[in-house]
């Protein structure tokens, strides 16, 4: 019988997770390469058609969800690149969007990770997310994590079963970078709420159309914002202020400090800039107008 000689696996000098996620997301980068429309289409295509053929959801590659001084955001890794630099390569991502936004905050919905979602239950990808940092938002969520976490710890062939996975992904799961405060949390449910109530303001104004409406709106605001004129402002600015007016009408401007109006003013103008990166920049900075918005759709909870 001739010996069989075992064959060791090869180092593939792949990159793996990063230790100090945090610490990574908050270092500067050098630079930020931005492509150009033709280069960025190309692989926005690219990672459309990718999903596409997988049967998968594609709308996702329009763009990241930046929300104030928040990113909803998730990946999507294929099976066979499971186990790969998909870790590294994530902690990059994120660090990308907090050199963009300023952002202290990511959230992952809790389809990503398993929530009606048999693929993402069966993968674990639970643990994807814990062992980068992000941790559920409900406490007995979190307690029941800890505990699957410290017992796989202590025995190296323990998998969490389908029914813990299915527990622990009945909640979103969040990753906070220092500077991170409750008070700029915006909850999910809330950006539906923050459209109902801007429905509302364009029904009250009592015009026969919505083109109409939308036309009074903008006046108001214009007036309670002490805007002189808007005449000089390209269309696509012009459009980007008639968009945002009635969401901006429910937190009842005219009644912000003159810096706040004056920020506001600058907010609005940049939703229809060139790079709508510059506005979510300055929405982050806002405080004034989340913790008004914050309002206006808590009380339309009750």
């Amino acid at each position: 019988m001739v010996p069989v000689r075992k064959i060791q696996p090869r180092r593939s000098g792949m990159r793996g997770r990063v230790r100090a996620v945090k610490k990574e997301i908050m270092r500067p980068l050098d630079s930020l390469k931005r492509l150009s429309p033709r280069s960025g289409s190309r692989l926005i295509n690219v990672a459309m058609a990718s999903l596409a053929v997988r049967h998968r959801e594609t709308s996702h590659f329009n763009g990241a969800s930046a929300l104030f001084r928040q990113v909803n955001t998730g990946i999507n890794i294929f099976d066979e690149y499971r186990g790969s630099e998909a870790s590294f390569l994530w902690t990059q991502v994120m660090r990308v969007y907090r050199e963009l936004f300023n952002c202290t905050r990511f959230i992952i919905n809790a389809y990503q990770f398993g929530s009606e979602n048999t693929e993402a239950l069966e993968s674990g990808a639970f643990w994807f997310y814990y062992r980068l940092g992000y941790r559920p938002v409900l406490p007995v969520v979190r307690v029941l994590a800890q505990r699957e976490s410290a017992r796989m710890q202590r025995d190296d062939t323990y998998r969490s079963d389908r029914n813990m996975l299915r527990r622990l992904a009945s909640c979103d799961m969040h990753l906070t970078l220092p500077g991170a405060r409750a008070s700029d949390l915006f909850d999910e449910r809330w950006i539906e709420t923050s459209s109902m109530l801007a429905t509302k303001e364009l029904a009250s104004t009592g015009a026969p159309t919505r083109a109409e409406s939308a036309d009074r709106v903008a006046i108001k605001v214009a007036r309670d914002l002490r805007m002189r004129s808007i005449n000089t402002w390209s269309p696509s600015e012009k459009r980007g202020f008639h968009r945002l007016a009635p969401i901006v009408a429910t937190t009842k401007p005219a009644a912000w400090s003159a810096d706040a109006k004056r920020s506001m003013r600058k907010l609005l103008r940049a939703k229809g800039g060139p790079f709508e990166v510059e506005y979510a920049r300055l929405a982050g900075q806002h405080r004034q107008f989340l913790s008004e918005l914050k309002k206006s759709c808590r009380r339309a909870d009750f």
